[in-house]
């Protein structure tokens, strides 16, 4: 080929590049431009997050707040149960030992009634045990004994009188009457008749000494009988006291320990209901102070997570911004794709021409600008 028919083809190839430059820049397209990747929506759940920190937590300390103003009044309950509890201990433990003093006492009348009881049973019984009075009878004897005995000395003179009259006629009849015969006889009827008469008022005296004798050993036996009656009786009542005595003394020390019992109880309930205040008053300060905790633990638990969304939000935002510029450096590379491959084809045709065609002061800057000042210069 020669040179002309070179320096022809290259002024076509020229001609051909600067007519598509020219179309090129004479509709222009709209130029690319960059996105910016806007806030994550974690990121705003973050700020969300550590905006109600504060407000969160202030649930926390606010309640460990009215725990801890309300544990007096919360305790006080028991601590004022216990004291009424401990101030009526002894009233209400009196009644007992007011019963129990009532038993003692009645114990002491027992006791002083089965004294006397059990000594006036000593002394009946000592008195059934006298030996019986052989002269008591006296009081015993007929106070018409005497009557008695003179009227039989006056019945036996009258027979004496009838008999001594009869043996008078019978002497008379045997002719024996004043004589020897008839003294005798008179004699013997005397003798006769007070032998009668003494055996008679023996037999009366002995009758009523007898009788009199039988009556005062029976009323002495009867009375003897009485004491040791009334002395049994006195030992019954005596017992009865004693028995009586000893369920008073019983009844008393129960009432006594019932009183003793009543009152360790109620010391117990007292001391339980202060136990109760305490434990009341220990169990709302742990609460108190767990509230604070978990208020404390809210706080740095939001905290983190604020913190946890924000570094996921940015990572997010990141993530879509590398996105972003990726796109943009497609669009871009799509944008310049036609002036690259003008320029492609300038630079070609630049390093093609001869270096008659060359022109020195346009070969920096572009190639296209380049190619077209060295056509300038083939041409001209």
């Amino acid at each position: 080929m020669t040179q002309e028919e070179l320096k022809k083809l290259i002024a076509q190839q020229y001609g051909n590049v600067l007519t598509a430059g020219q179309a090129l820049t004479s509709q222009p397209k709209p130029i690319p431009t960059a996105n910016v990747a806007g806030i994550d929506p974690l990121m705003g759940q973050a700020g969300n997050v550590a905006a109600n920190i504060a407000t969160g937590a202030q649930g926390f300390f606010g309640g460990a707040g009215n725990v801890a103003a309300n544990i007096a009044s919360g305790a006080q309950p028991f601590f004022g149960q216990a004291g009424n509890v401990a101030a009526n201990i002894a009233s209400g433990a009196q009644p007992f030992f007011g019963q129990a003093s009532g038993y003692l006492s009645n114990v002491s009348g027992s006791m002083a009634n089965v004294s006397g009881s059990m000594a006036n049973a000593s002394q009946m019984a000592n008195a059934s045990t006298a030996a019986y009075d052989p002269s008591s009878y006296q009081s015993y004897m007929d106070p018409y004994q005497q009557e008695v005995l003179d009227r039989y000395s006056q019945e036996m003179q009258r027979q004496f009188d009838i008999s001594q009259q009869q043996r008078a006629g019978q002497a008379i009849g045997a002719g024996a009457f004043g004589g020897g015969r008839e003294g005798v006889y008179q004699a013997e009827g005397l003798r006769g008749f007070q032998e009668q008469l003494g055996t008679g008022i023996a037999g009366l005296l002995s009758k009523g000494y007898t009788q009199a004798q039988q009556m005062a050993q029976q009323n002495f036996a009867d009375r003897m009988k009485r004491l040791q009656g009334a002395a049994g009786l006195e030992l019954a009542g005596g017992e009865l006291g004693l028995g009586a005595g000893e369920l008073g003394l019983g009844a008393g020390q129960a009432f006594g320990q019932l009183g003793t019992q009543y009152g360790a109880t109620m010391a117990d309930a007292a001391g339980t209901l202060g136990q109760l205040g305490t434990q009341y008053g220990a169990t709302m300060a742990d609460a108190a102070g767990t509230l604070g905790n978990l208020g404390s633990q809210f706080g740095s638990t939001m905290a983190n997570t604020a913190t946890t969304l924000g570094q996921l939000g940015l990572a997010g935002q990141q993530a879509q911004q590398s996105i972003f510029d990726k796109e943009y450096q497609n669009q871009i590379a799509q944008y310049m794709q036609p002036y690259d491959q003008l320029t492609y084809m300038s630079g070609l045709l630049g390093g093609a021409a001869p270096s008659f065609m060359r022109n020195p002061a346009t070969e920096q800057g572009n190639p296209l600008l380049a190619g077209i000042g060295a056509l300038g210069g083939f041409l001209g």
